[in-house]
């Protein structure tokens, strides 16, 4: 073995880049090799499932194990502390086997010998719980508290109840609170979605409240409890003072009344705002927020059923966003009928480096290829444009128009844009000073096309393009038509032998 293999600094480094599936079969190999890679094995941990291989002598579906009846040799105990303390991101899922791993993980670690940390990942900094609510395991302040430490410093989680289960959220988030106030008092950030169940009572969202004022180094908070979040839970958050970036999700006033929000005096210091829900509340919210700091915002138009009737049309969202002098991201997904309604951003949009325009709820193409042109002039400092769903008619936008389009915005470096590729027809191409990600997902390629001269203009349009992206995460991502995900496969390969 070479002696670089030796240096434990030095062979992490070398394995950084590497899967955690790679790192692993690598520590393997040799003692000097793991000492440089088990802390990549271990720094983030994809499920609950996965501390089953540091107690391979117990058997997870015993009546044993289940009751905790199990008891660790002291070598055993060594081997999992040894382990767990290398956990920096960690996601618990209960579904399936990850139910009874934690249920033995947590009989096991209430038999944990002196000297051990109150919790199984004493180091952790990231911590994802996801909970459908069949599957609710996590009942009490003790079951929660092994999941935390005063280590952590961001928690997300997401319950996503049955129709009838609003009465299980709410008599399991509390103890989730109440441990997480005590374990984790650095915590910077937290999210916390309930999903598909009934409304909660006030009384949980008094806890929750109570949480966000007790964790005084919080700065990142996100709140999505469907049906609706109460306005005085919005006001109360708001008006935190320690908060600097904030999402709350299903937006909307008591009753369908729109009032003025009655958090008048919301800090200077809040610099990210995320709203989601019904039109009118957003708009009133965004005039209450002080603007002088706010440098990216969010808004998205919930489409939950009985929230439309009273929708107003996104100018008002739009006149309220005027009031920001200091934005320069933004991210729309808004019903808009016009190119013409974009125009009253007109200000605001003269300032981004970063805009998205989202999957609006509406089936009209309101942006197309000469409108294309309008956009870019609107978007003289843009970095980074996203536009995503129905709202571009992509059969209007060719390579010919896409080309036009990135000459007018010379600071462009990162594109997502669905359009129609075909053989180009246009004589002169310009090459794109900046843009480094392509992203053309939802686009369709019309047959029959010439892939090498496609990949070859494409290549000479971006020349420091570095990532092409084509297929999504999710079905409706792909190529409309579905024969030719060959072709993208194709241009992709032709891409990758003309690029640098």
């Amino acid at each position: 073995m070479h002696r670089l293999w030796t240096i434990p600094e030095i062979v992490s480094i070398i394995c950084v880049p590497l899967s955690r599936g790679d790192c692993a079969r690598l520590a393997r190999v040799h003692r000097f090799i793991w000492e440089g890679v088990i802390h990549l094995v271990w720094a983030s941990v994809p499920g609950i499932y996965c501390l089953r291989g540091l107690l391979l002598d117990v058997d997870f579906y015993s009546h044993e194990a289940l009751y905790g009846q199990v008891s660790l040799t002291e070598q055993q105990w060594t081997r999992f502390d040894t382990h767990t303390k290398l956990i920096k991101e960690f996601k618990v899922e209960t579904q399936g086997r990850d139910v009874y791993t934690l249920r033995v993980l947590q009989n096991v670690w209430a038999q944990r010998p002196s000297g051990l940390s109150t919790s199984f990942t004493p180091s952790i900094k990231h911590l994802t719980v996801v909970l459908p609510g069949s599957y609710w395991a996590l009942g009490s302040v003790e079951e929660w508290s092994p999941l935390f430490s005063d280590t952590l410093l961001s928690f997300d989680l997401t319950f996503r109840c049955a129709t009838r289960e609003g009465e299980a959220a709410e008599t399991n988030l509390t103890p989730c609170l109440d441990a997480l106030r005590t374990a984790s008092p650095h915590l910077q950030h937290i999210t916390l979605q309930v999903s598909g169940g009934s409304a909660l009572a006030d009384s949980c969202f008094q806890t929750v409240a109570g949480t966000i004022r007790a964790l005084g180094k919080l700065k990142s908070l996100g709140l999505d409890f469907t049906p609706s979040l109460p306005d005085w839970v919005v006001n109360g958050v708001l008006s935190t003072g320690h908060l600097e970036r904030v999402y709350l999700g299903a937006v909307v006033a008591d009753n369908h009344q729109v009032e003025q929000p009655t958090a008048r005096f919301i800090p200077h210091i809040l610099t990210d705002i995320g709203l989601s829900g019904a039109t009118p509340s957003m708009a009133n919210l965004l005039k209450a927020i002080n603007p002088s700091k706010v440098k990216r915002t969010i808004i998205k138009d919930s489409a939950l059923q009985g929230w439309r009737s009273f929708v107003t049309p996104a100018e008002t969202l739009f006149d309220a966003l005027n009031r920001f002098p200091n934005l320069h991201q933004l991210e729309i997904d808004l019903s808009i009928s016009s190119f013409d309604t974009l125009l009253q951003l007109h200000n605001q949009l003269q300032r981004l480096s970063y805009f998205s325009i989202g999957p609006s709820s509406s089936s009209i193409s309101w942006i197309s290829g000469r409108t294309l042109h309008q956009l870019a002039d609107l978007l003289p400092r843009i970095e980074e444009l996203r536009i995503v769903g129905d709202g571009l008619d992509r059969e209007s936008v060719s390579l010919n128009t896409l080309q036009c389009f990135a000459t007018r915005c010379p600071h462009l470096r990162k594109l997502r844009i669905p359009i129609l590729i075909a053989n180009y027809t246009g004589t002169d191409i310009q090459s794109h000073p900046s843009i480094q990600e392509i992203d053309f997902r939802s686009s369709t390629i019309l047959r029959p096309v010439d892939i090498g001269a496609a990949a070859k203009n494409i290549a000479a349009m971006f020349p420091k393009l570095l990532s092409f992206s084509y297929v999504g995460e999710d079905d409706f991502d792909i190529d409309s038509d579905d024969s030719n995900a060959w072709v993208w496969d194709d241009l992709g390969e032709a891409l990758v032998r003309l690029l640098p």
